[in-house]
């Protein structure tokens, strides 16, 4: 699965929850991988690649963890060193994604010449993912 990035975006916080989603996406759906806990480095490296500025790994460890009792979103939950992405509702619709990021026709992942965009992901998480008894 290959990352096609047509533009980054500015919001560190919302790069750390669209790499979480890219990478959950890419364990459900293409690899039918349940396991979809995942180090903060490999969401840290994601992130920085969809974002503009540095993405530093409190913002994974701390201030996106719904966890860590002083966090600013709810994006995240911790299982030891490891995070996950947290599902629509589990916070009780808190924080826990962030508002749009990108137009919902920007094409984030190419996938054997299928284009997935924005749009998709964030239909995705909301309807499939959500539903998930993590």
């Amino acid at each position: 699965m290959k990352v096609i990035l047509t533009r980054k975006t500015d919001n560190v916080f919302g790069a750390v929850w669209l790499a979480t989603l890219v990478l959950t996406y890419k364990e459900l759906v293409f690899r039918k991988n349940e396991n979809i806990y995942f180090k903060q480095v490999d969401i840290q490296k994601l992130a920085q690649e969809l974002c503009s500025k540095k993405v530093q790994s409190a913002r994974i460890s701390q201030w996106c963890n719904g966890d860590y009792h002083e966090n600013n979103y709810n994006y995240l939950r911790a299982l030891g060193s490891k995070r996950r992405l947290t599902t629509a509702g589990e916070f009780n619709g808190k924080k826990e994604y962030p508002d749009r990021l990108f137009e919902p026709g920007t094409v984030i992942l190419e996938i054997g010449g299928n284009k997935i965009t924005y749009g998709d992901l964030v239909e995705w998480y909301r309807g499939t993912y959500s539903k998930i008894d993590n």
